[in-house]
C-alpha cells in the first residue's frame, strides 16, 4: 500500500505544475491582450503599458518562485 504522505507529495507536485503552466499561459494571454490594447491606445498608453509589462514580468517571477 502506498503511504498517504507519498500520495500527498505527488499530488502537490502535480498541482504546482498545473498551476505554473496555467499561470504562464494566463500571463501570455494577458501580455498579448495588453500589446493589442496598446496598439489601439498607443498614444495614451505606451508609457503606462511598459511599466505594467515590467511589473507583470517581475510579479510573475516572484509568484513562480513562491509557488515552487
Amino acid at each position: 500500500m502506498i503511504d498517504r504522505t507519498e500520495i500527498d507529495r505527488v499530488f502537490k507536485i502535480e498541482h504546482i505544475e498545473i498551476d505554473r503552466v496555467f499561470m504562464i499561459e494566463h500571463i501570455e494571454i494577458d501580455r498579448v491582450f495588453m500589446i493589442e490594447h496598446t496598439e489601439i491606445d498607443r498614444v495614451v498608453k505606451i508609457e503606462h503599458t511598459v511599466i505594467d509589462r515590467v511589473f507583470m514580468i517581475e510579479h510573475t517571477e516572484i509568484d513562480r518562485v513562491l509557488k515552487i
